[in-house]
């Protein structure tokens, strides 16, 4: 056999391709993985770590399920921050109450005035921010937000009317106007808390706003009772039953009067960080603001 007859056979000469040397070099773009907690629908398993399109690993269930519950991370930052400026507002009413009604009790009724009227400021500045609307979903709760709101309006006005030196019986029925008008405007924003608590995925959050708006209707009507009594019958009860209603009214108080000090502006405090965290949270996610390069003019008559 001829000896070139071994030889292989011939190829088309390929040059190997080599990139410039300003081109970037591709990068692989990791998926994004979830900064916060966030509990699977199944099982409560906490999926903080994981992808979107991964599974929950103790049930298996998909992750997407879970930000079906429309969580809070994922909503406008700019509306976040109103929430949070809200909460933040909100701790300090009702301490500021319950201040002026020892002042009351106590001393003169002008520093009492002066620190109900503060915190009927308060109450109604921060619930008014934090009942704002969802800018992605606007009819989210839109008629309990109303109504709340209407609440809130009515309280501003009829505050200081309760404080103007009128007859008692009307002093009396403006005081406990003002009394269930708070209460009316305390239940729906503890309400709104239960929806905001449960797309923070908190459940704790969650119970202790569905509770405090269940204890702000009897604690209402036992402060509006108590006013009451002691306004249009100042002079000891004798008979056996007034006593025993007496002493009742003023236990439950008692009850509810720490509950008002420490559970009220301890929840707001811990829905103001929650809701700061979500605000960091969304604004990081947010899209940068695209790149505008200068363009230079171009000589439409070239000589």
């Amino acid at each position: 056999m001829h000896p070139l007859m071994t030889l292989p056979p011939l190829t088309r000469y390929t040059p190997p391709m080599t990139l410039p040397t300003d081109a970037p070099l591709p990068t692989h773009t990791p998926e994004p993985r979830f900064d916060f907690d966030l509990f699977c629908n199944n099982c409560r398993y906490n999926l903080r770590g994981l992808t979107p399109n991964s599974r929950c690993p103790e049930c298996g269930t998909p992750i997407a399920a879970a930000l079906l519950e429309d969580p809070l991370h994922f909503a406008d930052p700019a509306w976040l921050d109103r929430l949070r400026r809200g909460a933040a507002l909100l701790v300090w009413p009702i301490p500021l109450f319950i201040a002026s009604i020892i002042i009351a009790a106590a001393a003169t009724t002008i520093g009492a005035d002066i620190l109900l009227l503060l915190a009927t400021l308060l109450f109604v500045r921060g619930a008014w921010q934090l009942t704002s609307r969802d800018p992605k979903r606007p009819t989210r709760d839109a008629r309990l937000r109303r109504i709340t709101r209407a609440a809130l309006l009515l309280l501003l006005i009829a505050t200081p009317l309760s404080l103007l030196p009128l007859s008692t019986l009307l002093d009396v029925v403006l005081f406990i106007l003002v009394i269930l008008l708070a209460a009316a405007a305390t239940y729906g924003l503890l309400h709104r808390c239960t929806d905001l608590a449960r797309r923070l995925q908190r459940s704790i959050l969650h119970n202790v706003a569905a509770l405090l708006a269940v204890a702000s209707i009897p604690a209402a009507l036992t402060i509006a009772a108590i006013v009451t009594l002691s306004t249009l019958y100042p002079h000891p009860m004798h008979t056996t039953f007034s006593q025993i209603a007496a002493s009742i009214l003023v236990v439950i108080l008692l009850v509810f009067l720490p509950t008002l000090l420490f559970a009220y502006p301890l929840f707001f405090h811990t829905l103001r960080k929650r809701l700061a965290a979500a605000q960091a949270y969304a604004a990081s996610c947010q899209p940068a603001a695209p790149i505008s390069f200068p363009v230079a003019p171009v000589d439409h008559h070239p000589n």
